[in-house]
């Protein structure tokens, strides 16, 4: 009889762990989420400063940060959280430095993109489901040839590093999906008049660094790394475009407001999947507008 109780008293500690992780897991993941982006905004911000001291005495390079607001929707299926296809709908904040070099031979960009999103299905109200969608982006382009006076086409290089967090019901059921890629960015650029511009963009990358959690449930790997937000999303595989594909395209349209302002209204369309095991399949539309500030 003593020994059945010594044998039971090791899993009964073990369910109550699991228990507690469960209930904790949610803060844990939106711990050293939060950690990522507060990080991640630091050093763009430092980056912005350096660039912005460097370029004070150097009239023929601008610079513009902005800020924009909007809303995001589309449609989700991720195989390792759920067999059911989902609408996606919520906000979305953007905040964007341009450095532009001597005559926009070459373009400098650093942002930063956050989404709080609500994930519906038809079957019931009883599945929605919140994601946290994080990216942050640098890309670098330059002049190829002035088509016009007015029209200017720049190719170059992008990195994009985006973690995507689901969660339902305090973690009952959650996935997530980091990538960290490196791909072509090509940009358009037609000055309709002197006050408006308009702009088009594409990217997709080539590889990438891909992390996803081998399963939904409880895992080890999450626990042991709450307080290393950078060690669980980096913790994957490298990627070719044949598992992990992404094709994005944005259209910008700016309004000259002085040499100061600017009003900025863009429409993005982005659409990625993983062709392997855990299967993700995303499809999103994202609008904003807001002011930038150039100087």
């Amino acid at each position: 009889m003593s020994s059945k109780k010594k044998t039971e008293k090791p899993k009964i500690e073990a369910l109550l762990k699991s228990s507690y992780y469960l209930k904790n897991e949610k803060q844990i993941m939106c711990k050293f989420f939060s950690k990522y982006l507060i990080k991640q905004c630091i050093c763009y911000l430092f980056l912005i400063s350096s660039l912005s001291i460097y370029t004070q005495n150097q009239e023929e390079n601008k610079n513009s940060i902005s800020v924009n607001f909007g809303y995001q929707s589309g449609v989700l299926n991720d195989a390792n959280f759920s067999p059911l296809n989902y609408n996606l709908n919520g906000s979305n904040y953007t905040l964007e430095y341009v450095r532009y070099g001597s005559h926009k031979k070459h373009i400098l960009c650093m942002q930063v993109n956050a989404g709080f999103n609500t994930l519906s299905t038809n079957a019931s109200g009883f599945f929605d489901t919140d994601i946290i969608q994080v990216q942050l982006g640098v890309f670098y382009v330059k002049r190829l040839n002035q088509i016009t006076s007015e029209s200017t086409f720049y190719l170059g290089g992008q990195f994009r590093s985006q973690v995507k967090s689901l969660d339902w019901e305090n973690t009952e059921s959650f996935s997530y999906l980091a990538t960290h890629s490196l791909g072509i960015k090509g940009l358009y650029q037609y000055r309709i008049t002197k006050k408006i511009v308009f702009k088009a963009s594409i990217y997709c990358p080539f590889i990438s660094l891909l992390a996803r959690p081998p399963y939904n449930g409880i895992d080890e790997e999450i626990i042991d790394n709450q307080d290393n937000a950078l060690a669980l999303i980096t913790n994957g595989t490298i990627e070719s475009l044949n598992a992990y594909f992404e094709l994005e395209t944005e259209l910008n349209l700016t309004y000259i407001l002085t040499n100061s302002l600017a009003i900025k209204a863009n429409i993005l369309f982005n659409y990625n999947t993983i062709n392997k095991r855990n299967k993700w399949t995303q499809f999103q539309i994202l609008t904003n507008a807001g002011l930038a500030y150039n100087f």
